[in-house]
């Protein structure tokens, strides 16, 4: 069966303010009571976290709520995603720390507003949204 791939309507990029990239301690380091420390691998699969944000508007809001909820089965299914950094083709899945941890927080940016239009002298009707998120890389 294929992964599901991150959809192509939402933004591939995301923001560089709030932007994090994570890397697990592969090692363990023990004392024993007599000699050096010694230090060990913990496990064989290097995983890493992202901490993201994105401006979506509220369509694209509807798009990821889809694509989380019914696409990746409530977020525990994982998804092909471009590295923000390497720009390469990963695996990813949405991260939240138990059942009561936030998987994505929507929220509406202060003062972000489009230009006033030339002609009407309007701002535009669109609200943006901006959706915080970590995704776990998997190797």
């Amino acid at each position: 069966m294929a992964i599901p791939t991150w959809p192509s309507t939402l933004p591939l990029q995301p923001l560089v303010d709030g932007y994090e990239e994570t890397w697990f301690s592969q090692t363990e380091f023990k004392t024993p009571d007599s000699g050096a420390p010694i230090v060990r691998r913990k496990q064989a699969l290097s995983m890493r976290a992202f901490k993201v944000k994105f401006v979506l508007t509220e369509e694209q809001v509807n798009i990821l709520d889809n694509f989380i909820y019914k696409t990746l089965e409530g977020g525990a299914l994982r998804f092909e995603f471009i590295h923000p950094r390497t720009k390469e083709s990963v695996e990813m899945s949405f991260y939240g720390k138990d059942t009561s941890t936030e998987l994505v927080t929507i929220s509406e940016p202060k003062g972000r507003r489009l230009p006033k239009d030339s002609e009407t002298k309007e701002y535009p009707k669109t609200v943006f949204y901006t959706a915080s998120f970590t995704m776990i890389l998997w190797p």
